[in-house]
């Protein structure tokens, strides 16, 4: 956070998983603007974070160019509450936004304001569905919430305090929609945590849990910043 140098330009996924059970989008991206910007109400951002999604861009034309539309949404999930991830929330209106209770709660308190999270990009209480990871062992995490069948809520904190990740189970390989557990794929393999984590010691463990399932498994990472998650889908896809 404190170097001025930046990566290079990242990409910003979100997932569409189409389930018997409804269609399920996990994140929404930020919304689209035509410049270069971050948001000003925290030092967290200018420090660590700028995004530029053009203004035909974003989670709207993304959902057209698969066949699809905002109105095909039934559920969304949000890994984290970081304006990338979670600020499209108002682009679909009139859909349950699941999110971790703990996530939720943590991002109106004065510690998860400090590292970076607002309420503001909360979604209203009406819409909002607070989960809690009771449930059973995903791989090498010891809990889990099952959002429908063969699709659950693991716990992968690093980058946010209560950050979740989402494993798909299925006839193929197990994915797991890492979102911002890991950046970047490399990291599975050196268990370096990502300069802008609020948590080292959980973030290296989260690392250490994801890279022994990968390993003990077949298992498809996708981080929401590196396009070579997307890659092996699409090999696996074929």
């Amino acid at each position: 956070m404190l170097s001025r140098s930046w990566t290079s330009v990242l990409p910003i996924y979100v997932w569409v998983i189409d389930h018997p059970a409804g269609t399920i989008l996990v994140d929404t991206g930020p919304k689209p603007t035509a410049e270069w910007r971050y948001p000003t109400y925290h030092f967290y951002y200018p420090l660590a974070y700028r995004t530029r999604v053009g203004a035909t861009e974003g989670i709207v034309t993304g959902i057209d160019e698969i066949g699809m539309t905002v109105d095909d949404i039934d559920m969304i999930f949000l890994t984290h509450i970081h304006p990338d991830h979670a600020e499209g929330i108002d682009l679909i209106p009139n859909v349950p936004i699941y999110i971790d209770e703990n996530a939720f709660n943590y991002a109106g308190s004065l510690r998860g304001r400090f590292w970076g999270e607002h309420p503001s990009l909360r979604p209203d209480p009406e819409r909002a569905e607070p989960v809690s990871l009771t449930g059973d062992p995903v791989g090498t995490f010891d809990r889990s919430y099952e959002l429908v069948d063969g699709v659950s809520i693991i716990p992968t904190p690093g980058h946010t305090a209560h950050h979740r990740s989402v494993a798909v189970e299925g006839d193929g390989p197990t994915v797991c929609i890492a979102a911002d557990a890991c950046m970047q794929l490399t990291q599975l393999d050196t268990g370096s945590v990502d300069g802008v984590s609020t948590r080292l010691a959980a973030g290296r463990d989260t690392l250490d849990r994801i890279a022994r399932w990968r390993r003990e498994e077949e298992v498809i990472v996708l981080p929401s910043h590196d396009s070579r998650g997307y890659d092996k889908l699409m090999q696996a896809r074929s």
